[in-house]
């Protein structure tokens, strides 16, 4: 407990003036949607992060800004306060930072000095926060001073350049796309009360702890990528701990909302998977020992909204809900499990599944878009054409180096697998006992070729991944080498169909010699071309629906199933507010996000740059100090959902009712 000549030391936050030293140029670039799919792109962010991994293993910035600022905690008792306001509106918002359209989109929502949303027939005028709450990934998909200028501070300062009068502030905790630069950037950028617009960062540290009005906080725990505490903020929560009063409530924000696979009953424990609820359970612990509670918890890392409200009926009922509909591609709501069973005070506490934006029967259909998967990912459908081709290639070269038909029945020693597959109709029977054989006996003598084959499916067959429930394992190896096996064989197909198309039919209408013509030029040109183009197509779709039939069949791929599709819409966050007898959280959900936009009429000398090939930029120059936004709908508004108001209300007793 606090004592008497600690609570005079408290003080507000300090009412900052004009966000000072307007933008007066800018220079924006509009940044698409991450394409999780992109081969290229996919290798640079696996390196990345495994460098991110390798380094924080060793050297924790969270110590070194413990070491640099070891009285943190106590300059935050007195300096990160809203303790003297009658009442306070917070925003939260976390998994920004991706394409432009849809992290804007909610830029400019934030940036609104109100928002109007209908209850029924009541209709709520909900003002801008004065406090803007982040609550993890920042910036996708690894962060950078680039990554974060462009997918991050340049959207939000464009949404709002300046504040007339008392500036919000801006508070934030990393994820762990925010630490794989070590997390120097998040630091820079949140850590040393700069300006984002016309919002001033606030913060000292990568965690905190803020308190509210009416015997309210907010512990925001930041858990880096081995999710644990470290000491020092360990050590920065005890005091805060002594600070509480009994009857005082918290809301947690942690990163990543780990309730939802700690309290999932189809799970089987699994450590890793767990690891980053003790961090939770830790702090409560903390809460509860000086006679506090927690009524709320906050989370984002998953990008859909869904809260989970205790179903015990009592006065203080708890709320666990994930926001991740800042910005980044969308993720379904048909994984989640409709109840949690959580160990909590010593006994289980059930949850229930409330609200789940978007709803559960069409997060379960947008699954089936997977099926379209070269229109939504060319590049990764373009690979697996060459991957066909590839390996269509190195097929032929190796029968063409047998001294024994490949067939029993084939027409003499040497003849290479396109020619065995040109004099074989379509047929099931055809497939089993002539085509695979054909292949196996071409193959089966040549190591390599053997080993180059196995490479994709060994690789398929790794990249399956399931939910720690019962046969998980099992799950996998079935899935993913059905999967592999799969493409293989669709490389046999296409390499069967277009040698049948080429030696048989395009070679008897222009009275081709086939066994001639297997080796041109424009043979070899046309049958890549062929293998290559509907290897595209095919191959695509086959990867989708292996995403969705495994997804909808044994709950796998939860995160690729959606990130493959990188939709941009069905957005969400949260405005609270906070009053003497109630805290009201109006979460607000975007069911399409803008599109078109067009330039503030208060810029000069717009130069645009940029298009098909590269990302689209602006460069121009502001005259005056205005909240307007750089960019504003070209439809002049963006449409806004209620997706439920939750009413926690103080207990009849408690300090402030009294």
């Amino acid at each position: 407990m606090k004592t008497q000549a600690q609570a005079k030391t408290l003080e507000k936050v300090p009412d900052s003036a004009d966000s000072t030293v307007p933008q007066v140029s800018a220079s924006l670039t509009w940044m698409p949607p991450y394409n999780w799919l992109n081969p290229g792109q996919l290798a640079l962010t696996a390196v990345r992060a495994l460098l991110g991994n390798m380094f924080g293993a060793y050297s924790d910035r969270r110590e070194m800004q413990a070491a640099l600022c070891p009285d943190a905690a106590q300059q935050d008792i007195l300096h990160l306060s809203y303790a003297h306001r009658d009442e306070l509106w917070v925003d939260y918002v976390a998994d920004l930072g991706d394409g432009w359209d849809a992290t804007y989109s909610i830029a400019w929502l934030l940036s609104q000095s109100d928002l109007k949303v209908t209850e029924g027939a009541a209709e709520h005028v909900l003002p801008r926060g004065e406090l803007l709450l982040m609550g993890g990934d920042q910036v996708y998909p690894t962060a950078s001073r680039t990554a974060y200028e462009q997918r991050f501070r340049g959207p939000y300062t464009a949404a709002l350049p300046y504040v007339k009068g008392i500036s919000p502030r801006l508070v934030a905790i990393p994820g762990n796309h925010d630490w794989y630069d070590g997390g120097g950037g998040f630091l820079r950028l949140f850590c040393q009360q700069r300006w984002v617009g016309g919002r001033q960062t606030l913060q000292r540290r990568s965690y905190f702890a803020l308190r509210l009005p009416h015997h309210w906080w907010i512990w925001a725990v930041d858990i880096q990528l081995e999710a644990d505490i470290d000491n020092p903020q360990k050590q920065y929560f005890q005091q805060f701990a002594e600070e509480l009063e009994a009857g005082d409530r918290v809301i947690i924000c942690p990163p990543v909302p780990s309730w939802i696979d700690a309290g999932d009953m189809r799970m089987v424990p699994d450590p890793d998977a767990m690891a980053a609820h003790p961090n939770l359970t830790y702090l409560e612990s903390l809460i509860r020992e000086q006679g506090a509670e927690v009524q709320l918890s906050l989370s984002g890392d998953r990008h859909h909204y869904a809260h989970y409200e205790q179903l015990t009926p009592n006065e203080g009922k708890r709320h666990k809900l994930t926001a991740g509909g800042g910005g980044a591609f969308l993720c379904g709501t048909h994984d989640l499990p409709s109840t949690l069973s959580l160990q909590e005070d010593g006994q289980r506490t059930d949850y229930a599944l409330k609200s789940p934006f978007p709803s559960l029967v069409k997060s379960r259909a947008m699954c089936w878009y997977n099926l379209a998967l070269c229109y939504f990912n060319p590049a990764f459908a373009l690979f697996l054409g060459v991957l066909y081709l590839f390996e269509a290639w190195i097929w032929q070269s190796a029968s063409k180096t047998l001294s024994t038909p490949l067939s029993g029945v084939g027409e003499g020693a040497g003849d290479s697998l396109m020619l065995e597959l040109s004099r074989r109709s379509f047929s099931l029977h055809n497939a089993v006992y002539e085509a695979i054989p054909a292949l196996w006996h071409s193959i089966s003598h040549r190591p390599g070729t053997l080993l180059v084959s196995l490479v994709p499916v060994l690789g398929l067959l790794a990249f399956a991944s399931a939910p720690s429930r019962k046969w998980a394992t099992l799950r996998r190896i079935v899935w993913g080498g059905l999967h592999g096996c799969a493409h293989a064989l669709l490389a046999l197909a296409l390499l069967w169909f277009f040698s049948r198309l080429n030696l048989s039919v395009v070679a008897h209408r222009y009275g081709l010699n086939p066994e001639i013509w297997v080796d041109s030029a424009s043979q070899i040109g046309l049958i890549s071309m062929e293998i290559a183009s509907c290897g595209f197509v095919f191959g695509g779709s086959m990867f989708g629906l292996y995403l969705v039939l495994s997804n909808w069949i044994s709950g796998m791929h939860e995160q690729e199933v959606y990130s493959a599709l990188h939709i941009a819409d069905y957005k969400n966050f949260l405005r609270l507010h906070l009053t003497a007898d109630r805290l009201t959280i109006y979460a607000i959900g975007v069911r399409k996000v803008c599109r078109r936009w067009r330039i503030s009429e208060l810029a000069r000398d717009v130069v645009k740059s940029g298009g098909w090939w590269r990302p689209r930029s602006w460069r121009f120059r502001i005259d005056e100090s205005s909240e307007v936004p750089w960019f504003e709908p070209a439809s002049g508004g963006i449409k806004v959902k209620l997706l439920e108001k939750i009413e926690i209300q103080i207990p009849t007793g408690s300090k402030e009712s009294v």
